[in-house]
């Protein structure tokens, strides 16, 4: 039986810091392709809004847009990636775009433009409200999606990150992005999670759903640039990301550890990803879910240590508590079966030289508050981990309850 969460311990979450991690996030992805632009692909078509095949260009391309006549007199359109020295050609001489190279038969130009902007010469100029999301099943890699909708009024932009084993027992990651209807959107309504819905078997990882033009294809490729040998759930966490994790001790070589959904497999974790991982999602229900691992030591040193709205709760968290708030949290550790719980045994706990290369971590103005110590381990259970090491003290020792000072 959980006990519920304090009231005082749920910390309403302010619009303005919704907008802060959306623009946060936008920011982040923007770095995964170097600057690189998602643009329309398309030939012959009759309107450039028609065009749903996408590609990355390189990152001195830019979008761009040609209406030409054919042989036989009819107006169509190519839209594609061209050199952004040929762009500023277009807009500052007048230069037309070089199309010579990509068609065997010349064509007589009509008009041509350039833009800046994830898809701005293809359907996203036609949206109007709806949301043009990217679609895809069972992709490797997300940025490997081409493919683009108009979704529905009343649909969103779904991302379904779901593990598969292949036959060594090693995890594949593989990815569907699609529109879903709205009301089926298992972040957005807080009720249902991808593991007990009907609708999605075998669901498991990130899963939930965006409005903002290509949100799927760019939260896939965030989260799986941010741990790509984690399995992640739930909200996206924003994590400043620095430098590699320094040498400290030597990496296991091999660790046991639970994988999936609970503790009834066990797997040996080894080589670049020897390190056991929890990660817990909880919802505002009371509901929560946890996914276990194998992940690297360069993934362990990166993710985060705490939520970005609701820190306490990641430190301080006790399992026998109902907390009715929507956050995530990931735990690292090293030994064999140390991740059978959501929070590993302090003494089998990852924690990085961060002398050596510093963690950059916020201030939450509107940090948890914890006013009594009925949850607090023991005085004896804190001192084998002094306040020095700030990552185990602020994990098992309540800051409140003096017992670090």
């Amino acid at each position: 039986m959980y006990k519920r969460e304090m009231a005082d311990m749920i910390v309403p979450a302010t619009g303005l810091g919704r907008l802060t991690v959306i623009l946060s996030l936008l920011m982040v992805t923007s770095a995964l392709y170097d600057g690189r632009q998602l643009c329309a692909n398309c030939d012959e078509v009759e309107t450039a809004t028609e065009c749903t095949n996408y590609m990355w260009c390189a990152s001195d391309e830019k979008c761009m847009t040609s209406r030409y006549l054919t042989v036989d007199g009819h107006a169509r359109f190519y839209t594609g990636c061209t050199a952004k020295r040929a762009c500023d050609s277009l807009e500052h001489h007048g230069i037309a775009l070089p199309l010579d190279s990509l068609f065997p038969v010349p064509r007589r130009v009509l008009d041509q433009s350039c833009c800046n902007g994830q898809g701005c010469n293809g359907l996203r100029s036609a949206s109007k409200g709806r949301s043009l999301c990217m679609t895809c099943k069972d992709i490797l890699n997300p940025s490997d999606c081409d493919s683009a909708v108009l979704c529905g009024e009343h649909q969103e932009c779904l991302y379904h990150e779901h593990l598969q084993f292949n036959d060594l027992y090693q995890a594949v990651y593989k990815y569907e992005l699609k529109c879903e209807d709205r009301n089926l959107c298992p972040v957005q309504n807080g009720t249902s999670s991808c593991h007990h819905s009907k609708r999605s078997p075998g669901c498991s990882g990130d899963y939930g759903c965006c409005t903002a033009d290509f949100c799927n294809l760019f939260h896939a490729m965030y989260n799986k640039n941010l741990t790509s040998s984690t399995i992640v759930a739930g909200s996206v966490q924003l994590q400043t990301r620095g430098t590699p994790p320094p040498s400290t001790t030597s990496s296991p070589q091999s660790t046991k550890c639970y994988t999936g959904a609970g503790t009834g497999r066990v797997q040996l974790c080894t080589g670049s990803t020897a390190y056991c991982l929890t990660n817990l999602t909880n919802y505002n229900s009371g509901y929560r879910e946890v996914f276990k691992g194998c992940v690297s030591e360069q993934d362990c040193y990166r993710l985060p240590r705490s939520t970005t709205s609701l820190s306490g709760h990641c430190d301080l968290f006790n399992e026998d508590i109902l907390y009715e708030r929507d956050f995530s949290c990931s735990y690292c550790c090293d030994k064999d079966l140390c991740n059978g719980r959501i929070v590993p045994p302090p003494e089998t706990v990852y924690v990085p030289n961060t002398t050596a290369a510093p963690i950059i971590t916020r201030n939450e103005p509107n940090d948890v508050t914890i006013h009594d110590c009925r949850d607090a381990m023991s005085v004896e259970q804190c001192q084998v981990f002094p306040c020095d090491n700030e990552h185990l003290a602020r994990m098992y020792c309540r800051r409140h309850c003096l017992l670090c000072k």
